[in-house]
């Protein structure tokens, strides 16, 4: 799984104290991105801290698979995915830590997780909802927002591609989902739907921690350490 870049965004400074209310199987890093002015939480196993922070898939030991109740409309999709070996693009845990983060913080927190090999997944959650959801899964991009939840089949890239969803199938796995037309062209961009979110959370065009690019960050001198835990 190369080129990980996972990480949950803050605009406010957290503290380190509400963040030890983490579940003890999650470890916490937090940073503050001097130029960008946002603050980052790196999550990982406690037991095995990484070498490189935000590269570390978020341990799920100990969070909630159920969805928070706006998004029941999804386990239909969840459903749908699990049935075609693909459910570990819809990341569940990701979800609920955002939710979870937004409970023990505060305040806005976006989630993120995307590599090279299909992953791209963002949440953005406040007051322990998730006001946005968006992630691709194989032909599909999935969007939650203002409310609902629509799923855009894309055109494969190339011709010689066979569609992987049937829409006919697909609608009638979802009825409580928009199942759109399959119009939408492939999006080849590396870390998409992560970078997207970023730059809409962030109000910025100005990326971090090496989105959108197959080569290491260039910011980390941007990147102070302002607690962990086990400290």
């Amino acid at each position: 799984m190369g080129n990980l870049i996972t990480a949950h965004v803050t605009l406010k400074e957290p503290r380190a104290s509400d963040l030890a209310l983490l579940p003890k199987s999650i470890g916490f890093r937090l940073y503050h991105h001097r130029r960008a002015n946002l603050f980052l939480i790196d999550a990982f196993p406690a037991s095995r801290p990484p070498k490189w922070p935000f590269t570390t898939k978020l341990p799920a030991t100990d969070i909630p698979l159920e969805l928070p109740s706006e998004l029941v409309a999804l386990e239909s999709l969840y459903l749908y995915l699990l049935k075609h070996g693909l459910a570990d693009y819809f990341k569940k845990s990701y979800v609920n830590f955002a939710v979870l983060l937004s409970r023990v913080l505060k305040t806005q927190v976006l989630s993120f997780a995307s590599n090279d090999d299909g992953l791209d997944v963002a949440c953005i959650a406040s007051n322990e909802h998730v006001e946005r959801l968006e992630f691709t899964c194989e032909d599909l991009h999935v969007i939650y927002a203002n409310g609902k939840a629509t799923v855009r089949p894309l055109v494969p890239e190339s011709e010689d591609e066979e569609d992987f969803s049937d829409l006919d199938e697909l609608r009638a796995a979802l009825p409580l989902m928009t199942v759109l037309d399959r119009d939408v062209p492939w999006d080849t961009r590396l870390h998409a739907v992560a970078m997207d979110n970023y730059r809409s959370f962030a109000r910025t065009s100005d990326l971090i921690l090496g989105l959108g690019s197959f080569d290491p960050p260039e910011d980390e001198s941007e990147w102070t350490l302002l607690g962990e835990s086990n400290k």
